[in-house]
């Protein structure tokens, strides 16, 4: 995998595979969809983007934009993430009223370091 500066993030998804990758700016997140071999697109104004990339070798990367760096903007992409993962796995994300979905979700902001904020209240 490239190393891309700005890049903020880069773990591999549990269970269901692939990578994620997330980005802070505009810049880094095209930049590291370039270099997996996406075209170049101009995407309208956004808080955040989410892309799904299959490589070559088959293997999936899920490159997350957080552009205006609020941690809302954070979960909302990473909840696209988590429902692209357990599709392309055959699962069904409303599957046990959403409870894998919501554990993939967790997992992800856990691996993104959301935990590290403390405890809510």
């Amino acid at each position: 995998m490239s190393t891309i500066d700005g890049c903020c993030v880069d773990v591999r998804l549990p269970l269901v595979g692939g990578r994620l990758r997330v980005h802070l700016s505009t810049a880094t997140f095209n930049a590291d969809r370039l270099v997996h071999g996406a075209e170049h697109r101009s995407f309208r104004r956004a808080g955040g983007r989410t892309s799904m990339l299959t490589l070559v070798d088959g293997n999936v990367v899920y490159i997350v934009g957080v552009f205006d760096g609020l941690l809302s903007t954070l979960i909302h992409e990473i909840d696209h993430v988590a429902t692209m993962a357990l599709v392309r796995a055959g699962m069904d994300p409303r599957d046990s009223d959403g409870e894998a979905h919501a554990l993939l979700v967790g997992e992800l902001c856990r691996l993104c370091g959301v935990d590290n904020l403390g405890m809510i209240g």
